[in-house]
């Protein structure tokens, strides 16, 4: 019996032209495929797996005796120029690029951790404020009042100016995430099944398409307005959120304090002390106030965000995976394109959820402007992105 495994695949992959017949796929004579896209659908492993059996000579001469090592660079240099000196200008090119962009990384981390400083930066704003404000209006108790609210929102939940600079960051971000997955995605959706494929070709079909990208572009909203609309709770209840705050930061600490604690002792400061530090009716305790939101409305919004994300993870893999299984792509393809398309969805999903977060984030920004409404340079492009009404604040 005579065996013939190792050509049958080469026949069936391509690599060998039949000397009688024709090899079909589904109905088609391979020859009548573009050779490109064919050799995507296989991937053989032979049994002779080195790249090169013997030295590059003997594979160039096809013999191992007497070989014309003349003739075997003249032949080198005519299949694939052979230029040492380019090459080593590649090298030398590639090297170089590596080391000026890590270079260029490193000195604007250093750029953004100084401008980036975060707190410090916010007051810096308040303090040139203040020093530029007559003693009268700073004497008043409705700017003390007002820089106290501003701090207790900034120090809670993050609120106001500092939350700003990390709202820039993310949405730039954003941006250049949707950039670099934007191109394979697109082609992604450009890429045609075979007239050959059957029923398969309905994802050829441009209404298909659209349907699909709609959904996707749904379910991708979703997620992120779920997730903001959780994060509204937090921003409707800031005050609760600062009192809470508030309380825990005195009569959690008041018996730590050395000088106090001869009066805390005698006046039995303690025992007021206990009722605020237990109570579970607090805003942060077991039965208090943000405990059954999170049990609640807050939970629910972030337990369906959550979950939407994972049905787009498996509706991108099941899109990509039938046009590979249709033939509009090989097979190795298919994590590069769900890498793809995952990263452009996960643009957009921070870029909805910073756009909302700034929304939520506005509100507190009304009493930045209160404070500091008498210079509008601070703020400016701030406000105007965050509200697109600065001009009439002043």
């Amino acid at each position: 019996m005579v065996q013939a495994k190792t050509t049958l695949i080469k026949l069936i992959c391509g690599f060998l032209d039949p000397t009688e017949g024709r090899v079909l796929l589904d109905g088609k004579d391979i020859r009548d495929f573009n050779r490109a896209d064919y050799y995507t659908m296989f991937s053989a492993v032979f049994q002779s797996f080195s790249l090169l059996a013997g030295t590059i000579a003997a594979n160039v001469a096809q013999t191992d005796v007497g070989i014309d090592m003349e003739r075997v660079k003249e032949c080198v240099e005519k299949a694939g120029t052979r230029n040492s000196s380019r090459l080593q200008f590649l090298v030398l090119i590639t090297l170089g690029s590596a080391a000026l962009i890590a270079l260029g990384s490193a000195l604007l981390d250093k750029w953004k951790g100084v401008q980036n400083v975060g707190m410090w930066k916010v007051e810096f704003i308040f303090l040139e404020k203040l020093f530029d404000m007559d003693y009268a209006s700073l004497d008043e108790t409705e700017t003390a009042e007002l820089l106290s609210t501003i701090r207790q929102n900034q120090n809670g939940g993050g609120w106001g100016l500092y939350r700003v600079i990390g709202n820039y960051e993310t949405l730039c971000s954003s941006v250049l995430t949707i950039l670099g997955g934007i191109s394979l995605t697109v082609s992604l959706f450009m890429s045609r099944v075979p007239e050959s494929a059957g029923a398969y070709t309905v994802l050829n079909n441009s209404l298909f398409v659209i349907l699909v990208i709609v959904v996707m572009l749904l379910i991708t909203y979703l997620a992120p307005a779920l997730s903001n609309k959780a994060g509204s709770y937090w921003a409707l209840n800031a005050d609760s959120h600062n009192l809470g705050n508030r309380l825990f930061s005195f009569f959690g600490w008041l018996g730590y304090n050395r000088d106090i604690a001869t009066d805390v002792r005698m006046y039995r400061q303690d025992i007021i002390c206990e009722k605020y530090n237990r109570n579970k009716e607090d805003a942060f305790g077991s039965n208090g106030l943000f405990a059954h939101l999170c049990l609640g409305p807050i939970g629910l919004y972030k337990a369906a965000a959550s979950a939407i994300s994972v049905v787009f993870t498996g509706a991108v893999y099941v899109f990509v995976c039938l046009k590979a299984w249709a033939g509009a792509f090989g097979l190795g393809a298919v994590t590069q394109y769900v890498a793809s398309i995952t990263k452009l969805s996960g643009g957009v999903s921070d870029l909805i959820s910073t756009l909302g977060d700034m929304r939520n984030n506005a509100t507190f920004l009304e009493q930045v402007y209160e404070t500091i409404c008498n210079d509008p340079t601070f703020v400016i492009p701030w406000i105007y992105l965050y509200t697109g009404d600065c001009k009439n604040q002043w």
